[in-house]
């Protein structure tokens, strides 16, 4: 799938596990924020293992994503006393923070030398992954689980094997569409529109 398909599919799947009390509040808007900055690397860090500069560019991408994120969670402290940082950091601590930081690096410089869909794209991988976001923050790493699974799942149903069960080399693959085709727009479209109705419910 295209990269603009995993962001909103991995958004979306961000976007489930929040249960917002009563509509829109400071608590469910601080949420929202570290979702989608969660969400944003999970959706799109296990194309760090491609070598194409579009994967690259995906890349760019969810970093954007993740200074916008910053940039807003700044305003909304400021004008709205929405505290995205305390609720990011909430039951962490420097000596597990700085930790996970390490081994997400690790973890990325691997994967980018890894084979196209083989760590990056594997349980392993997301368990890897996975662990780090939590050392780095707890209450964002169910949004980058959610979401970097999200992009396995979504691989699957391509021609290109994914190597799910790596260091194996067994490779797997449902062979139901091409990676974008159709079948990726569909998926796109519901993403975008899963999304713009979720944020519509919350807000409204």
């Amino acid at each position: 799938m295209t990269g603009k398909t995993h962001l909103a599919a991995g958004a979306l799947a961000g976007f489930a596990l929040i249960r917002p009390q009563g509509g829109l509040n400071a608590d469910t808007a601080a949420q929202l924020i570290l979702c989608m900055a969660a969400a944003s690397v999970g959706a799109l860090i296990p194309d760090v293992d491609s070598k194409r500069s579009k994967a690259r560019a995906k890349l760019f991408t969810a970093a954007a994503i993740v200074v916008s994120a910053f940039i807003i969670a700044f305003g909304a402290k400021i004008f709205f006393g929405v505290d995205v940082f305390a609720l990011a950091m909430q039951n962490s601590a420097v000596v597990r923070t700085v930790p996970g930081a390490a081994m997400f690096a690790a973890a990325a410089i691997y994967g980018a030398n890894t084979k196209h869909r083989t760590f990056t794209h594997s349980l392993l991988g997301l368990a890897v992954f996975t662990v780090s976001a939590a050392l780095i923050s707890l209450k964002a790493a169910p949004y980058f689980f959610a979401a970097m699974l999200s992009h396995i799942l979504l691989d699957l149903l391509n021609r290109k094997k994914v190597a799910l069960l790596y260091p194996s080399k067994r490779a797997f693959a449902l062979d139901l569409c091409d990676s974008d085709g159709i079948v990726n727009d569909i998926v796109f479209s519901f993403g975008m529109v899963g999304c713009i109705l979720y944020l519509a419910k919350v807000i409204i």
